[in-house]
C-alpha cells in the first residue's frame, strides 16, 4: 500500500485545473466531475475536499495525502464537521431507492450549508452522484448554485447515465476525467492489492472500478454469451437467446457485462462500416431510455436482441 489515504492514478491535468483556480483566487463554488463510472472520480473529489479541510499533501506529489494526516483520519472515520458525502441510502427494508430523496439533498446539502464551518476554513459536500438525482433533487440544488453561501464548495460527480440539467450544469466549472490507459488500469489494481482476470481487464475499458464489477463468474460468462449473439446475427439459436435472458437476471454485473459488449461490438463495426452507425445509436438510446424509464433488465435485453435481429435480417 502507498500510505496515501487516497491514491488516484492518472488524472494530472483535473488535479492541475483545480490548483490552479485556486491559485489565481478563482476557486469556484460548484464542480462538476464528469466521466464514466469506474475512472477514479470519487477519488478524487476526496482528495481535492481533503485538500480544501486543511490536508497536507505529502512530499510532491500534488493532492495525495498521508492516511496519518489529522484531516484525513477524521475524513476517513466520517467524522469531520465540515464535510458531508451524500448517496443513497438502503430504507427501512434495506432496498437502495432509484434515488437520492430530495429531502436528503435539503437537509445534507442545502441544510448543510447554511451553517458556517465549524473548523474554519471551508465547508465541503459531494454528491455521488447527481445521475441519481431526480428533478425534484436538481431543483432543490438551484439556490444554493445561484447564491453560494461563502466558503462553501460543492463536487457533483456525473456518471453520464442521466443528462445533467442545464442549469445546473451552466452554475459549475467541469473538470472532465478520462479512461485510464491498460498500464494505469493495472496500476491501480495493484495499489488496491486486487488480481482480476485478463479478460475481466479487457471488459474494463480503462475503468478499473468496471474492472473489479466485471470480475465474477456471472459477469465473463454474461460478456461470452454477447460475443455469441454478435457471432450469431441475425438468426440466433435458443440456446443463445435462453444464456442472453438468464444472463441478464444474474445481477447489474452481470447485465453490465452483457450490455456494454454489444455496445461496445457496435461501436466497432460503426468504425469499420459508417453505415452501420446508426445500430450503435439505436442500442445507445435504447439503453438510455430504459434506464430512465426504469425497465426490466430482461425487457431491455429482449428489445435489444429482437432489434438486432431486425435490422441485420433486412441486410
Amino acid at each position: 500500500m502507498t500510505g496515501a489515504a487516497w491514491p488516484l492514478v492518472g488524472h494530472g491535468e483535473a488535479e492541475a485545473a483545480f490548483r490552479s483556480a485556486s491559485e489565481r483566487g478563482r476557486l469556484h463554488h460548484a464542480w462538476l466531475i464528469e466521466g464514466p463510472s469506474g475512472i477514479g472520480k470519487a477519488q478524487l473529489a476526496r482528495r481535492l475536499s481533503a485538500w480544501l479541510l486543511g490536508a497536507k499533501a505529502s512530499g510532491d506529489q500534488g493532492f495525495d495525502t498521508a492516511e496519518t494526516d489529522p484531516v484525513a483520519q477524521k475524513l476517513l472515520a466520517g467524522s469531520h464537521p465540515d464535510f458531508r458525502w451524500v448517496a443513497r441510502e438502503p430504507n427501512e427494508n434495506g432496498k437502495l431507492p432509484q434515488f437520492i430523496s430530495v429531502d436528503t439533498v435539503r437537509s445534507d446539502v442545502v441544510g448543510f450549508f447554511t451553517h458556517r464551518p465549524a473548523l474554519g476554513g471551508y465547508r465541503v459536500c459531494v454528491i455521488d452522484s447527481i445521475d441519481e438525482l431526480n428533478a425534484s433533487g436538481a431543483n432543490a440544488l438551484l439556490k444554493t448554485l445561484e447564491e453560494p453561501p461563502p466558503d462553501c464548495v460543492l463536487f457533483l460527480i456525473s456518471h453520464g447515465t442521466r443528462a445533467v440539467l442545464p442549469t445546473v450544469r451552466s452554475r459549475c466549472r467541469h473538470l472532465r476525467l478520462s479512461r485510464l490507459s491498460p498500464d494505469d488500469v493495472k496500476q491501480v489494481l495493484q495499489q488496491q492489492e486486487v488480481e482480476i482476470a485478463d479478460e475481466a481487464l479487457t471488459l474494463a475499458d480503462g475503468r478499473p472500478g468496471r474492472a473489479v464489477r466485471l470480475a465474477s463468474a456471472e459477469a465473463l460468462s454474461a460478456a461470452k454469451t454477447a460475443r455469441h449473439i454478435v457471432e450469431g446475427l441475425p438468426r440466433l439459436s435458443d440456446s443463445v437467446l435462453g444464456d442472453a435472458l438468464q444472463a441478464a437476471t444474474k445481477g447489474p454485473s452481470a447485465y453490465e457485462a452483457l450490455t456494454s459488449g454489444l455496445l461496445t461490438w457496435a461501436e466497432s463495426e460503426a468504425e469499420r462500416d459508417p453505415q452501420r452507425a446508426p445500430d450503435w445509436f439505436w442500442m445507445s438510446n435504447t439503453l438510455a431510455q430504459a434506464r430512465a424509464d426504469m425497465m426490466d433488465p430482461v425487457q431491455t435485453l429482449a428489445k435489444l436482441i429482437t432489434g438486432l435481429q431486425e435490422r441485420y435480417a433486412s441486410r
